[in-house]
């Protein structure tokens, strides 16, 4: 699920947030981010474990938040 960040979050596609020029929200599962994980510009040089989230954390990046949640099924 993607997000474009105004006033509301106001849904949009992957191809929305490649545009660039508007900060956005990604939703991901830990398959999606393996297979897009590319598509972002974010800055950062590193492998996100998303194997087995076992918590809810944010990481600050240079230029962008990412993190993981874990919500019980």
């Amino acid at each position: 699920m993607y997000y474009l960040i105004g006033e509301a979050l106001e849904p949009c596609g992957a191809e929305d947030i490649q545009k660039g020029g508007k900060q956005y929200l990604a939703v991901l599962t830990s398959e999606e981010w393996k297979q897009q994980d590319g598509n972002f510009n974010m800055g950062i040089d590193m492998e996100m474990d998303t194997a087995h989230p076992r918590e809810t954390k944010a990481v600050v990046n240079m230029d962008s938040l990412t993190g993981t949640f874990c919500a019980p099924i």
